[in-house]
């Protein structure tokens, strides 16, 4: 893994000619061998580190970030609504889906019959995408799936689920891109078996990795990992989009459920543990955007 990670910062500051500016942010990383035990962890660590090291350099962009995290099994803690439901290990999107990143995956999906015409807010490609629902999400998240060699998670009568707006079935062994639900979107907002109990995603102070409405003018979403990230390395899981979860909300079961809070909200709807906020699964809101989770690989 290690040596991976060099062969990609190598790779990267030679095509682009900023092989100093590479190496001085890179100072100070301790790449030395670790036990087998912590391997898992130091991988992780290590390719965040090589990653933030070229976002410094200004070599990395939305469609080149290594998006997914894995988050590793546990439990909810007393202190959430959902306290002690179980949660498998999983990966989860670093940052939240772009504008970019959709924009790309719904102009192949349009040509494979996908319905997602009209999807989308119109920003830019490194803001959160919005403007997009339920429905259009889980279609997205297919599209990707197929595009990128994956089994899509979502079926409907059998088949890939591409149009309409009736909810589909979920294929558990698929190794596709889906939604998280809503115990593992708080599992990993709060930092799982890394927590450090916040009251905000990697922070008791809001400013430090939330934009919402008191932090600034609102005046709408700001570009992804913008602020800090929380005990995993995960991006806005407080603020800037909410995010569609799989799960029916508990007081509102035809609507679905949405979390973290956005950049016209105020900060206590921020909060990891705050679950109050839903939407019909048919509606397209400047509020409302997405982050993809996967089944974990072994």
């Amino acid at each position: 893994m290690l040596g991976l990670c060099f062969l990609v910062i190598a790779g990267a500051a030679l095509w682009s000619g900023s092989a100093p500016k590479v190496i001085e942010n890179l100072k100070g990383l301790d790449f030395l061998p670790q036990p087998v035990t912590e391997k898992k962890m130091l991988d992780q660590m290590a390719l965040d580190q090589v990653v933030d090291a070229l976002e410094s350099a200004g070599l990395m962009n939305p469609e080149f970030k290594p998006a997914m995290l894995r988050v590793e099994a546990g439990a909810l803690p007393a202190s959430s609504e959902l306290a002690g439901t179980a949660v498998a290990a999983f990966q989860i999107g670093k940052y939240e889906v772009t504008y970019g990143e959709w924009q790309e995956v719904q102009s192949w999906a349009l040509q494979q019959g996908y319905d997602l015409n009209g999807a989308g807010r119109l920003s830019s490609p490194q803001t959160p995408v919005v403007g997009v629902s339920w429905f259009d999400s889980l279609k997205w998240c297919n599209a990707r799936s197929e595009r990128d060699g994956l089994t899509p998670v979502y079926q409907l009568d059998g088949k890939i689920y591409k149009t309409g707006e009736s909810v589909p079935t979920v294929n558990p062994a698929a190794n596709g891109y889906r939604l998280p639900t809503a115990a593992e979107w708080e599992w990993a907002a709060r930092g799982g078996v890394s927590s450090r109990d916040f009251i905000y995603s990697g922070s008791d102070e809001v400013n430090e990795v939330a934009w919402y409405f008191g932090s600034f003018v609102a005046e709408g979403t700001k570009a992804v990992g913008t602020k800090l990230a929380n005990e995993l390395g995960i991006h806005d899981m407080s603020g800037n989009v909410f995010e569609w979860c799989w799960n029916p909300s508990g007081t509102q079961p035809l609507q679905r459920s949405i979390r973290g809070g956005c950049w016209a909200y105020h900060a206590n709807e921020c909060a990891v543990h705050y679950r109050a906020s839903s939407m019909p699964p048919d509606v397209r809101v400047i509020l409302v955007g997405l982050r993809v989770a996967r089944n974990a690989t072994q």
